[in-house]
């Protein structure tokens, strides 16, 4: 197993623990508003867990606006910890 694909499990986990419509899967489509039904605050504390989980530094408001789908916040913390290695 890839650290990419360790990276990607736990992102989802995580997404799919915070989510409020639990009933709904995390996969890479999932719309994290519409389909999982995350508001501002959760999305923020979304954004807190992912940062400390893998140690990432805050996301700017820019990039945060463009992970609209779990796929997005998987490829952005896949990236953020290909780069820190």
């Amino acid at each position: 197993m890839t650290i990419d694909t360790e990276v990607g499990q736990r992102v989802r986990q995580v997404v799919e623990a915070l989510a409020p419509m639990q009933d709904q899967s995390a996969d890479d489509s999932a719309r994290l508003v519409e389909d999982l039904g995350y508001h501002s605050l959760l999305l923020l504390e979304l954004a807190f867990t992912v940062e400390e989980e893998f140690g990432l530094e805050p996301l700017d408001e820019s990039r945060a606006g463009s992970i609209v789908v779990v796929g997005d916040l998987v490829a952005y913390v896949e990236a953020a910890v290909r780069e820190r290695q």
